[in-house]
């Protein structure tokens, strides 16, 4: 009956980037990158575009990407317990 209002569900991911804007200087290609958003940011897509100022940051050698992204989502609800 009524139609989602995002498609592609999600909130939290965990990747590679593949492209930066030129006034980008946090990140560069390549870099590991996980990151929440509470609006909906549609991560289950294959590739999403995210502000450098939003709720990201780099993996640190030692993590996988399924240990960073679930400590995103873990952030997240320790914060709205508060």
């Amino acid at each position: 009956m009524f139609r989602p209002k995002h498609n592609i569900p999600g909130t939290d991911f965990a990747g590679e980037v593949t492209q930066c804007g030129s006034n980008v200087t946090a990140y560069k290609v390549g870099d590991r990158v996980w990151g929440f958003n509470d609006d909906g940011l549609q991560s289950h897509a294959e590739f999403i575009c995210i502000k450098e100022k939003e709720a990201m940051a780099h993996i640190p050698d030692e993590r996988s990407y399924e240990e960073a992204v679930t400590a995103a989502e873990g952030g997240s609800l320790c914060h709205k317990l508060h």
